[in-house]
């Protein structure tokens, strides 16, 4: 008997923030058949070139100790891609977000994003109005759905969005979306955040002169956690060392040029 050909594959990415630039740590994928037997599964950890920032290691666990010896994004992505079955219709939870995970990543290792169907668990989670939360942890408790590991783990959480579209497939509409490059990678930087990429490697302290929504300028500083080109601008984001919090800011605003601490 031939094996099953993969016709869907469902994916999580776990990363360094939520941000617009946030970076890709670890990638998970679980290829399964139309009949929803399993094919193959995929999952690496992926060192960001930065310090992990401890708010999220305390979500998903992952450590800089953990990516010492894991691949740069480029040779990450390249593995995933050429891993990845032809022809499949993409699954994520909360697609859109890992979409643009995806995206910054092939735009950093330079590979072009896969035009390929996406669908999002979140979205069918919605509309089936079954349970009280739509997060993947409720759905997993609510239907019991088996998962190899710890939630917010990459490949757990893929095995779980395979089991919940496996569950309710047929009983709500599931219409994909195409998978589409939304964040970039900034092929250059202009003057003013020209030392950004290094404090963001080093996890230094950044500052600089900045207009923000309410027109009053101000002197942030920043401990940098990503950037990345998206809707024509450079977003960048970090920890603001008075606010202690994330906070997210635009090249465009910017005043002044940017100290390094």
């Amino acid at each position: 008997m031939p094996a099953a050909k993969a016709c869907f594959v469902a994916f999580d990415t776990e990363t360094t923030g939520t941000e617009v630039g946030s970076r890709l740590v670890e990638i998970g994928a679980v290829a399964f058949s139309q009949r929803g037997k399993i094919v193959s599964t995929y999952e690496t950890l992926v060192d960001p070139a930065m310090p992990i920032p401890a708010d999220v290691s305390q979500v998903h666990g992952i450590t800089d100790a953990d990516v010492v010896d894991a691949p740069y994004v480029r040779e990450a992505i390249n593995d995933f891609l050429s891993w990845l079955p032809p022809g499949v219709t993409l699954l994520a939870h909360n697609a859109p977000y890992d979409q643009d995970i995806l995206s910054l990543a092939c735009s950093q290792a330079r590979r072009r994003l896969p035009r390929l169907p996406l669908l999002d668990t979140l979205t069918m989670a919605r509309q089936m109005g079954a349970t009280a939360g739509n997060s993947l942890t409720t759905l997993v408790d609510a239907y019991g759905l088996p998962t190899p590991g710890p939630a917010h783990r990459a490949l757990a959480d893929a095995h779980a969005v395979y089991g919940y579209f496996q569950t309710v497939r047929g009983a709500t509409p599931a219409i994909p979306s195409t998978l589409t490059s939304t964040w970039r990678h900034p092929r250059s930087l202009p003057p003013q955040l020209h030392n950004f990429p290094q404090a963001l490697a080093e996890g230094q302290s950044w500052s600089c002169t900045y207009c923000g929504a309410s027109g009053n300028p101000s002197r942030p500083t920043i401990i940098p956690y990503g950037y990345a080109e998206y809707q024509g601008a450079i977003h960048f984001h970090g920890y603001h060392t008075y606010w202690h919090q994330r906070r997210s800011f635009r090249d465009d605003r910017i005043l002044s040029p940017a100290l390094r601490h």
